[in-house]
């Protein structure tokens, strides 16, 4: 019996996937679990079109991201930290820090696994900050001033 999975099943296949399975398993296991559907030719034009469909949102996707991004490249974050005399800051700038930043400045949301940090910065200065999505990177310049302390 031929079947379109609804989700993964390791030992069967991926999720969208047109299966050929034994009658017992599809019956009494697959569909009553809602794992799967039977493979009518109305099913199959629905897959179809929800697969256009999902690739057509992704290529949206990538292509606002993209240029999103481009608009990023060079712009500068300003953070203002409390630093010790020698210019080490109390508290390292971490990417959650750097995403909630271009976030408000911006208004586009990164994501973490985009920004290439290879540790939280802890010095005072300018710090070029890579993004990389797909086959692109931009820079982002971090400026890190110290914060005047005001005691009253």
């Amino acid at each position: 019996m031929q079947v379109i999975l609804l989700k993964d099943l390791p030992p069967v296949g991926r999720k969208g996937e047109i299966k050929n399975v034994a009658d017992g398993y599809a019956l009494n296991f697959l569909l009553p679990k809602k794992l799967a559907v039977s493979a009518t030719a109305e099913a199959i034009d629905k897959l179809q079109f929800n697969k256009t469909h999902q690739e057509q949102k992704q290529l949206l996707f990538l292509d606002k991201t993209s240029s999103a991004l481009q608009k990023l490249n060079n712009k500068r974050l300003v953070f203002k930290a409390k630093a010790s005399d020698k210019g080490t800051l109390f508290k390292a700038i971490a990417a959650a820090d750097i995403i909630k930043a271009v976030a408000k400045e911006y208004h586009f949301v990164l994501e973490e696994a985009w920004l290439v940090l290879a540790k939280p910065l802890k010095e005072l200065g300018q710090h070029p900050v890579t993004v990389k999505f797909q086959n692109e990177s931009v820079v982002l310049i971090i400026d890190i001033l110290k914060q005047d302390e005001q005691k009253k």
